[in-house]
């Protein structure tokens, strides 16, 4: 798979739309390939077998495939450095597939920093603000921030301007944007999260502590994807599918519109 960037991008912006990247099939993609897509080079893949890059009529896309098993599906992961910064925004589109079901619940890519804690680790020296849809097709922000109440993740639920939460839907693509604003220093609570969907917002959460020091800020991309979950009630009854495409980092909004 191959980016690209514009002239006169913003130096941090990661720009992943698979235009021109030839057709692969599951199991047909490798670090490699995954490093030339998004322009930079993953600390660590993982899961790469239930990715292929699928070209049709409507363009070409990433498809991700969501296998049952004992714990949900597997888990299909690589985290992508970015320059970082104070605030950092990232959108992406993405499409359920029709036959897809929400089952308990599972994560979708997000914004992360410094070690990028997930799977209930507490960590000084990272946060990670991936999303997550709900058994309904709601969906939060599952937040791993410094003041978290329990091992897991929070969700902070997207909710309609009547306060229902969102409901993703399914069979139609829809464009994700979330923008994290990072704690001014340890001891600060003026940390921030906010999401859009198709440019209207439906999150915004203020008085988070993302770090407890500064020796990291909101530098790496999480590509993060699977249902789960610790047992089976968390799995689909089939192999499901979604589509991902138009990936976009920036210091600032315009840099992902």
């Amino acid at each position: 798979a191959a980016g690209s960037t514009s002239a006169g991008a913003i130096p941090d912006q990661l720009l992943a739309t698979f235009e021109g990247a030839p057709p692969a099939a599951f199991g047909g993609l490798s670090g490699a390939s995954v490093d030339a897509a998004f322009g930079s080079g993953a600390d660590w893949t993982t899961g790469l077998q239930d990715l292929a890059v699928v070209n049709d009529s409507n363009g070409t896309y990433l498809q991700q495939r969501y296998v049952p098993t004992n714990a949900g599906s597997p888990v299909v992961s690589f985290p992508i450095p970015i320059a970082g910064g104070p605030e950092v925004w990232l959108s992406y589109r993405v499409y359920f597939a029709p036959g897809w079901e929400w089952a308990k619940g599972g994560k979708l890519p997000g914004l992360a920093g410094g070690t990028y804690p997930t799977g209930g680790k507490f960590d000084d020296n990272g946060f990670s603000a991936r999303l997550m849809w709900r058994e309904d097709g709601t969906m939060s922000v599952y937040a791993y921030h410094q003041d978290r109440r329990g091992k897991w993740g929070e969700d902070f639920f997207l909710v309609e301007a009547d306060g229902r939460r969102w409901q993703a839907p399914v069979g139609q693509w829809f464009t994700i944007t979330e923008r994290i604003k990072m704690n001014t220093t340890g001891e600060t609570y003026d940390g921030e999260v906010e999401v859009w969907i198709d440019s209207v917002q439906k999150l915004r959460k203020t008085g988070l502590r993302w770090r407890k020091n500064t020796s990291y800020s909101a530098d790496a991309f999480l590509y993060s994807s699977f249902y789960g979950g610790s047992d089976a009630s968390w799995a689909p009854s089939v192999t499901t599918y979604a589509f991902f495409d138009d990936f976009k980092v920036a210091s600032a909004r315009s840099g992902v519109e």
